[in-house]
């Protein structure tokens, strides 16, 4: 759902340099059509879901090579956890029982936005069906977690 205050957002929705005008009802509405159309919708914060069971964390190898948590960039006007919990169901096909954890919330290293880290523990080990964007998963201990780590995990989940 995308909410006014992201449809006027000077950074996000509508690109617009101090003094200029608001645009029009009918600026928006093309706007958004825009966005709409290009798939554009997502803003420069991500979140992730970090799955910890049996003292263990659930990890998905990326294409890149790097170990993960399940993760991917909010939608404008989404919430932080929603966008969590949407790609953690896109990416693995796992539906929580519950709601998780804000653990950490990580500038980018660009300075382009945010990454938001939630922690789910649960007493259930679920098993993921992945997407195209990893190759494999497992449960690792903290003490021997797989490398590469995406470097935004490393000093969280040890």
């Amino acid at each position: 759902m995308i909410k006014l205050k992201d449809i006027l957002n000077e950074d996000i929705f509508w690109p617009r340099n101090f003094g200029d005008p608001l645009p029009t009802l009918a600026d928006t509405i093309k706007r958004h059509q825009q966005l709409t159309e290009n798939g554009d919708l997502d803003s420069e914060d991500t979140a992730g879901v970090w799955i910890s069971y049996d003292n263990r964390c659930m990890l998905c190898l990326r294409e890149d090579g790097r170990w993960s948590i399940p993760k991917g960039h909010i939608q404008i006007g989404e919430e932080p956890v929603d966008g969590a919990l949407r790609e953690l169901v896109e990416e693995t096909q796992i539906i929580l029982n519950g709601f998780p954890e804000l653990v950490k919330k990580v500038e980018k290293s660009n300075g382009d936005g945010y990454f938001h880290i939630f922690k789910f523990e649960t007493d259930k080990k679920f098993i993921p069906r992945l997407d195209h964007e990893h190759t494999k998963w497992g449960y690792f201990s903290y003490d021997n977690l797989p490398t590469p780590l995406d470097e935004k995990l490393e000093n969280i989940l040890k």
